[in-house]
């Protein structure tokens, strides 16, 4: 393979993808979390992060097991039409390449319309998606921004060793709406914050409040996280 014709950003790619999978190449049989977080972070399937990991212990590491390949495997060329890409980059541009971005289900009706008003067929909705997701995280920062000098924080998210060891927490407004219990009047929707382990992902702990999501919702689902849930069961046990 002539290393030198390798465009630059196709190195960098196979590089990040080496510097996560490699330890789960250096395993006789890489535990199927782990697989799974790597091929979450790297937005790739479980069944192409096993292949990748493959490559790897057959090439000894060498990020040159993870370049495209000619044939089956390698990056297929687009299909569209001329036309339709214009319009799909012009989209792209004009919505959700601005500070106030537009999700991608809005692009794919914008594309669509568009298509329309040009008396063309609409590329199909994974066409479009995947035209969006294929946009450098950075240069769409910069462009939002509107500085040159803005840069984006990026990174991956960390492979848990063990339970508890990486825990997320999000929230999300419960599909209830409570209401007064002498007037009858709505109160509003509790904000529910969940705790989940990565590992198991199991729930370690929540909190459940009336109030907007805040450091203290974080601060009081840690504290659950912590607290022994047994002392709690009893409790419920015994009213």
């Amino acid at each position: 393979m002539d290393l030198e014709s390798v465009p630059k950003g196709v190195w960098q790619k196979a590089e990040e993808r080496a510097a996560l999978l490699r330890p789960l190449a250096a395993l006789h049989e890489a535990p199927a979390h782990l697989v799974r977080a790597a091929a979450i972070d790297l937005k790739i399937s479980e069944r192409w992060a096993y292949r990748l990991i493959r490559r790897l212990r057959e090439e000894n590491g060498a990020v040159t097991a993870l370049l495209p390949r000619d044939g089956r495997g390698a990056p297929r060329k687009t299909r569209i039409a001329g036309d339709r890409e214009a319009i799909i980059g012009h989209v792209i541009e004009g919505h959700y390449l601005k500070r106030q971005k537009a999700r991608p289900s809005e692009i794919v009706r914008a594309v669509q319309v568009e298509c329309r008003k040009a008396g063309i067929s609409s590329p199909s909705e994974a066409t479009i998606r995947r035209r969006v997701n294929l946009i450098d995280k950075g240069v769409a920062s910069r462009l939002r921004e509107d500085d040159p000098d803005t840069k984006p924080i990026l990174g991956a998210t960390p492979i848990p060793k063990y339970p508890l060891d990486v825990v997320q927490i999000d929230h999300t407004p419960v599909d209830v709406i409570l209401v007064d219990p002498f007037e009858r009047l709505p109160i509003g929707r509790p904000y529910l914050t969940v705790a989940i382990d990565v590992m198991s992902r199991m729930i370690a702990g929540f909190h459940l409040s009336l109030d907007p999501p805040s450091a203290a919702s974080v601060g009081l689902c840690l504290a659950h996280v912590a607290d022994d849930k047994k002392t709690h069961r009893d409790r419920a046990m015994s009213r």
